[in-house]
């Protein structure tokens, strides 16, 4: 994979939005998953940490929100995973 003159010009270390997209591609592709955005991966780690903690300030800090009110929307369940938890009581 060339990732040539997608590299960050400012040279601090940070990966450009080119560069993330590139490599999340060729990822994808290798490993035969399609449909997927690098933001669908950021959105299942945030949900990840809601079901593993309950913490919305883990997810805050994890995904760098500045305002926890971005944070909440990962706490939402569907109709199906409520079912569930009131199941499993």
């Amino acid at each position: 994979m060339d990732l040539g003159s997608t590299l960050n010009k400012k040279g601090d270390g940070r990966l450009t939005p080119q560069v993330i997209n590139l490599i999340w591609k060729d990822v994808c592709q290798k490993a035969g998953v399609n449909g997927k955005t690098p933001h669908s991966a950021r959105h299942a780690m945030g949900k990840h940490i809601i079901e593993k903690t309950g913490n919305i300030a883990a997810v805050q800090r994890q995904l760098g929100h500045k305002n926890v009110a971005y944070s909440v929307a990962y706490s939402r369940i569907t109709d199906d995973e409520l079912q569930k938890v009131l199941d499993d009581r």
